[in-house]
């Protein structure tokens, strides 16, 4: 889960977050390895792919079909090896297909809520 809290063109994501850009290496200890700003503006729009352990050129055209990057400072991540469990009453009903309408959701404010109060239980957050 996360909130996102800005909307940047890649080219500004590329200027405001020099820290998230990749260091290319086999060293598994070193995080900046996991750093996803891997696409540095050129010249008439296009953009140079950073060599990173997680894409590669077949990857770019998808990655780049989207018009922004979305900037979460506040997130909760619970992976399969230690999932958290949401009781029924809270989760979110998702639709069953996509639509060109939209589909009204409930308020997850409970959903968010109890996700945010078992922080402890996180594989990696950022929550304060």
């Amino acid at each position: 889960m996360a909130r996102i809290t800005k909307k940047l063109t890649f080219a500004e994501y590329w200027v405001e977050y020099p820290q998230k850009r990749p260091v290319y290496t086999d060293d598994t200890s070193i995080l900046e390895r996991y750093g996803d700003n891997i696409y540095q503006p050129g010249e008439a729009g296009n953009f140079m792919l950073i060599k990173n352990i997680n894409h590669d050129e077949s990857k770019m055209e998808k990655d780049l079909k989207g018009k922004y990057v979305l900037v979460c400072e506040e997130f909760y991540y619970f992976s399969c090896l230690k999932p958290l469990n949401i009781p029924i009453g809270l989760r979110p009903r998702l639709p069953k297909a996509q639509t060109s309408y939209g589909v009204v959701m409930e308020d997850a404010s409970g959903f968010i809520n109890y996700v945010k109060q078992r922080a402890d239980l996180c594989d990696k957050t950022d929550a304060k």
